[in-house]
């Protein structure tokens, strides 16, 4: 994925990829929980991190979910050309590609969330998130 060619493929292509790469985040996930988490918890953030973790997670002491999603794709693009200098080297329909597979994954993550009966918020709009995410908790 880091190769800019990746982003040629078709949004809906690479959405699956995203997907499976769970799989690779989560095989260490359970020790590293085990050694860090404490009496606080642990927040965790990040891709990779998906409904089916809980399934996983749930026995360790501690433990709980809650998933942001951003489905607007103008404000993944900023955040994109705000914070990845590899995104901003990509060509404009590499970009497009990038933030519409973005936006699918959340997507599928909104859609997995529920599935798996855990918390899910949307990212916008940004003053009340922490509001919503700890009445969420």
């Amino acid at each position: 994925m880091r190769e800019p060619s990746f982003w040629e493929q078709k949004p809906k292509g690479i959405l699956p990829i995203l997907v499976d790469r769970r799989d690779a985040a989560l095989a260490g996930l359970p020790r590293w929980f085990g050694q860090h988490a404490d009496e606080r918890g642990v927040l965790l953030e990040g891709e990779g991190i998906v409904p089916a973790c809980h399934d996983d997670l749930a026995e360790l002491p501690g433990i709980r979910f809650l998933f942001i999603v951003e489905r607007d794709a103008d404000a993944l693009q900023g955040t994109l050309q705000q914070r990845s200098k590899s995104f901003r080297s990509l060509s404009s329909a590499q970009q497009a590609n990038v933030v519409e597979s973005n936006r699918l994954y959340n997507d599928w993550i909104a859609e997995e969330v529920a599935t798996h009966g855990q918390p899910c918020v949307e990212a916008q709009p940004w003053s009340s998130l922490p509001a919503r995410l700890l009445r969420s908790l």
